[in-house]
């Protein structure tokens, strides 16, 4: 399936602004489960932006825009062909009690055991633990399939209840709030049973009568052991997901991967818009292929395609096969 993603953030503001200085993790990723084959990211005014890989991986634009004015656009669209394996396949005869085991030296699993800023352990964890009771003596597909359903049922969907910086002890409080708080919960009870578990950011396209609801989306994986890596697990909506999910970033809790975050220097309020859609696509645009060569009106900041040979790198690759070639031509000189 090819998804086709539109994401715009509109930041007003009620004075002018300078020096506006902010990261964007709006780029999907690339990976066993998708793969991105175009993304353009335009930011309205224009600046100058540094692409880097924040510690957990995400792709990261660090953005600067030094002019004043009174509002920011950001505009990311792009084109992601989905193939998640299947869940039930890769979770196999895997044992719970082998994955705590693991887990505990393996160097791609121990972060995910501990608190974060937005999950620190509190003492009602151990009694909705305890109300859930999830089996630990058996297949890890059970207990982790036990855990998505009790949260899923445990939890009432909500706007507006919770916010941003909502922390465990509120969520287990009020049962009650929107994906990352559902998400949030079921990572904090894995990492409590010793398994695993981190926070993914992205978008869910929904079909039918929930077209209408389609938002940026959040959800988590838990580790199942070196050989299957991470598995994605959505307690919003009581599944495992399918190509109908998009990762954007990973990390060990919302704090971790916000689409936006910065500073800027003035003295005014701050409102933000976001609209989202996703759809379907027959395939990739023909104009996305050679993306570069298209004029645009906003400046694009570094736009992403795995058909995107950097100049540098083209000269360097140039170089290394005239090297090759003179290399075999003095091998096949010493033959004669």
């Amino acid at each position: 399936m090819i998804l086709r993603i539109e994401h715009e953030t509109r930041l007003d503001y009620t004075e002018p602004v300078i020096e506006h200085v902010f990261e964007l993790r709006m780029a999907p990723s690339s990976d066993e489960d998708q793969t991105t084959l175009g993304c353009r990211i335009q930011v309205t005014p224009s600046g100058t932006s540094t692409t880097y890989l924040d510690g957990f991986g995400n792709r990261v634009e660090l953005l600067n825009i030094m002019s004043s004015g009174k509002s920011v656009v950001v505009r990311a669209t792009s084109f992601v062909r989905t193939h998640r394996r299947p869940a039930l396949d890769r979770f196999g005869d895997i044992l719970t009690s082998a994955i705590v085991e693991s887990a505990k030296t393996h160097v791609d699993a121990i972060e995910y055991l501990q608190s974060s800023p937005l999950l620190k352990s509190c003492t009602a964890l151990d009694t909705i633990l305890a109300e859930c009771a999830a089996p630990m003596d058996g297949l890890v597909f059970n207990t982790i399939t036990h855990i998505r359903e009790f949260v899923h049922k445990s939890m009432r969907y909500a706007k507006d209840t919770t916010n941003a910086a909502t922390g465990l002890s509120e969520i287990v409080e009020h049962r009650s709030g929107v994906c990352q708080d559902f998400a949030h919960l079921m990572i904090a009870m894995c990492r409590k049973l010793g398994i695993p578990s981190r926070y993914v950011s992205g978008y869910a396209h929904q079909v039918g009568n929930q077209a209408a609801e389609v938002a940026t989306h959040a959800w988590c994986q838990v580790w199942i052991g070196a050989n299957e890596g991470w598995v994605d697990v959505d307690p919003t909506h009581n599944l495992f997901p399918h190509d109908h999910h998009v990762v954007t970033a990973v990390g060990r809790d919302y704090s971790d991967v916000p689409p936006n975050r910065g500073a800027w220097k003035g003295e005014a309020d701050e409102t933000m818009n976001v609209m989202v859609k996703v759809e379907t696509a027959a395939r990739l645009p023909a104009d996305w292929i050679v993306a570069d060569t298209m004029p645009s009106r906003s400046t694009p900041i570094r736009p992403y395609s795995p058909f995107r040979v950097n100049p540098g790198v083209r000269r360097a690759i140039g170089l290394a096969q005239h090297q090759r070639n003179l290399l075999r031509q003095q091998q096949q000189q010493q033959q004669q």
